[in-house]
């Protein structure tokens, strides 16, 4: 089965032809899509990238479900990139466990080997930030390399240098700020990826937690206004979002983004824009205090 991504949503696609000899061709139907899609074989899901290019690829149960691709410039760095960084977290795993182990054993003894550990884990997320760098540097015009980069969060450390740099107290007052430095908001290819949902939630955990109205008015100001350079991607940021304080004990903040951009993430749907005014003014009528409106028989 194949997919095509959007936001955080699957949508099958009905494009498979079988061309003999266990080999089938999946068929995109849309030549301007550029992003992923998701390949499901025998309970393995597998993600695409697809730009412009013709996709090759060779899967069976002796690969121990591996897929490799034989022929896509995008996929190749794609996979390469994925296994590289998937033996660098095996090996941070590893020695987060055995730092737990010595931690709990006795920190002040164990001191020493806490901090190389610490440090064999800061060089590998130096080895995974480096070689995004390099494949981003090799090949400039990729969407994939696009999405590795916007896959970090920016460096602090590398911010400080520069001679425009702001002054912040430390990484958390930075990235309050400069979280979304590495996302293209103007390419609404993006939406073709789960990369969009994915940074908006992790920016609430970051930045909304503990849970309170001002911090979620302030987190969702900032989201919106950032995704503000592309009008898909600020629509879908802007449902989502209602989508998620629908049907929750957070209504003030669903009528607050109702309310506040409405008229900008709408596209001129008046119908949309009118449910959204009424649902929003049904819930303030509702509140603790008002009056209760009245009962038609």
């Amino acid at each position: 089965i194949l997919s095509r991504i959007y936001g955080n949503e699957l949508t099958g696609i009905d494009s498979v032809v079988y061309i003999g000899t266990g080999n089938y061709r999946y068929i995109f139907p849309d030549t301007q899509y550029i992003g992923l899609f998701r390949l499901s074989i025998n309970k393995n899901d597998f993600v695409i990238v697809f730009n412009n290019e013709n996709i090759e690829a060779t899967w069976n149960d002796s690969s121990g479900g591996k897929l490799t691709i034989l022929k896509s410039e995008e996929n190749s760095v794609f996979y390469f990139f994925n296994e590289k960084t998937a033996e660098i977290a095996d090996s941070v795993m590893s020695w987060t466990q055995a730092g737990s182990l010595l931690y709990d054993a006795g920190a002040e003894k164990n001191k020493s080997k806490l901090q190389q550990l610490a440090k064999k884990i800061y060089d590998a997320e130096r080895k995974r930030s480096k070689l995004a760098d390099s494949l981003t540097e090799a090949h400039p015009g990729f969407f994939v390399t696009k999405l590795i980069r916007a896959s970090f969060l920016p460096d602090f450390g590398s911010y400080k240098k520069l001679k425009s740099a702001a002054s912040y107290p430390d990484e958390t007052f930075f990235l309050r700020e400069h979280f979304f430095d590495n996302i293209d908001f103007a390419d609404s290819n993006l939406l073709h990826t789960t990369l969009i949902f994915d940074k908006i939630g992790q920016y609430f955990q970051y930045f909304a937690d503990p849970t309170g109205i001002e911090k979620y008015k302030t987190a969702i100001d900032f989201v919106l206004i950032r995704s503000a350079a592309n009008i898909n991607i600020n629509e879908f940021v802007y449902n989502a979002l209602l989508r998620t304080f629908d049907h929750s004990s957070w209504e003030d903040i669903y009528t607050y983004v109702a309310d506040k951009y409405a008229e900008q993430n709408t596209c001129g749907n008046e119908t949309y824009k009118k449910q959204i005014a009424l649902k929003s003014g049904t819930i303030k009528a509702l509140k603790p205090g008002n009056k209760a409106p009245g009962i038609i028989t």
